[in-house]
């Protein structure tokens, strides 16, 4: 897609603004930098703004209660990120499928169905079905236990309030900490609660 066909920015975070504003959001906050990531994802169509506003509306109990399948909302514990909660939501890239199988066929509970799948292959040769079994098996079992791994919605809880803050992919910790600490301006009591 040429530049000319692409969304202004402006269009882009108007329309970011009025699914939080208006539909998302009961008491939670979002900063503007997380705003502004998803204008842009939005724009370059890079990752999917309603996984994102997926999940908020499930933390903000402004849907109707559904399993997204992800993981439960956790702190992070990464010394940089202490104070701060994470929740997954679901991205379609190869990194996060390859992740998802890992973590589901790495499992001890799941080794000997993995082993089953992998000598009936042997047997009959059926590589579709080996794909198939291996993808779906994995997809269907993590989703199931709502353990679907993906990116993060970085957050911090505020007087029983989510300021949501950032998104965030594993491994960025110093980004993640500047990006936060560029949200204090905005949100004056998050320093205070944090620390930093």
């Amino acid at each position: 897609m040429g530049d000319k066909e692409m969304m202004a920015l402006e269009e882009a975070r108007a329309e970011v603004d009025g699914w939080l504003d208006e539909i998302k959001l009961n008491t939670g906050r979002c900063s503007e930098v997380l705003r502004n990531q998803l204008a842009e994802h939005m724009r370059h169509r890079t990752q999917s703004v309603f996984a994102v506003y997926e999940e908020i509306g499930q933390m903000e109990g402004s849907d109707p209660p559904r399993r997204t399948g992800t993981k439960e909302a956790e702190p992070l514990t990464r010394e940089l990120l202490i104070g701060l909660m994470h929740k997954h939501y679901k991205v379609s890239s190869l990194t996060s499928f390859a992740q998802n199988q890992r973590n589901h066929w790495g499992r001890k509970e799941n080794k000997s169905k993995l082993t089953e799948i992998v000598n009936e292959f042997l047997q009959d040769g059926h590589s579709g079905k080996l794909a198939h079994e291996l993808v779906l098996g994995a997809h269907t079992g993590r989703h199931c236990a709502s353990k679907m791994t993906g990116e993060w919605i970085v957050y911090a809880v505020i007087d029983g309030v989510n300021y949501y803050l950032t998104l965030a992919t594993h491994g960025e910790d110093n980004p993640v900490r500047e990006r936060v600490q560029s949200c204090f301006a905005e949100f004056p009591e998050l320093q205070v609660q944090l620390g930093w």
